[in-house]
This record gives structure tokens, C-alpha cells and sequence, in this order.
């Protein structure tokens, strides 16, 4: 897109944060369901054009099936404990990620929403596996 080579570019806000800052490109809209803590002025795509639009990068970490609840609950709380400590929560913003924690519940009930909707994503443009 700085080459002149393409016109439309979607990608993470970590990436082209820099590329903002100098003028180089020009956001139009962020793709989540709120507008980005690092790009506030920056309307989302559901405001902007198409009402609903929400695709959102995320990152989670998952324990194999079985692995018992205490494990579970254990590992959750020490990483919400990391990513709230200021200094991470710092570090994560800064990258363009705004910070997310939640229970091992809500986390599931959360993938188990996105599957289908990124299944329908896939069969609408044709997605087969190679």
C-alpha cells in the first residue's frame, strides 16, 4: 500500500500504528465492535458502513480437554493477574491490543460464538480445505 501497489489494506492495529503516526496511511475504520483505546477518533466498520460488522483478532490461551478445573482456575487467575498488572496492561496497549480477561466459562462460550459465524465467513466465499 506505501508502494502504491494497492489501495485497501486491512491489518492488526499493532502493525500499522507506526505507519498512522508518520502519514504514511490513513485509517478508515477498525473491524471490532469498539473503537480501538490507540485510535480513538477512528470509527468502527459497523458505525462507518456496515451496522453489526465485527471481526476481531484475539488471543487466548487453551488447556487440553480433560485437564482438571483447579488447573484451570489456577492458570486463569495467574494470567489475569498478568495481564492486569500495569505494566503489562501498558505493554498490551501499546501494541494495539486492548486487554481482555474473563473466566475459562466465558471463554468457551465466547469461541463456541465465533466458530459458527467464521463457518459461515468460510462457506459463503467458497473455503475448501486444501
Amino acid at each position: 500500500m506505501i508502494g502504491g501497489h494497492i489501495d485497501v489494506y486491512f491489518g492488526g492495529i499493532s502493525g500499522t500504528l507506526p505507519l498512522i503516526a508518520s502519514n504514511k496511511i490513513r485509517p478508515l475504520a477498525v473491524t471490532s465492535t469498539k473503537r480501538s483505546s490507540q485510535l480513538p477518533q477512528i470509527p468502527t466498520v459497523s458505525e462507518a458502513a456496515l451496522p453489526g460488522y465485527d471481526i476481531t483478532t484475539w488471543f487466548g490461551l487453551l488447556a487440553p480437554a480433560g485437564t482438571p478445573r483447579e488447573i484451570v482456575n489456577k492458570l486463569n487467575g495467574v494470567i489475569i493477574g498478568i495481564v492486569n498488572e500495569k505494566e503489562m496492561t501498558n505493554y498490551l496497549i501499546g501494541q494495539g491490543v486492548d486487554p481482555v480477561t474473563n473466566t475459562p466459562d466465558q471463554f468457551a462460550a465466547y469461541i463456541k460464538n465465533e466458530v459458527p459465524k467464521f463457518a459461515k465467513i468460510v462457506k459463503a466465499a467458497g473455503i475448501t480445505p486444501e
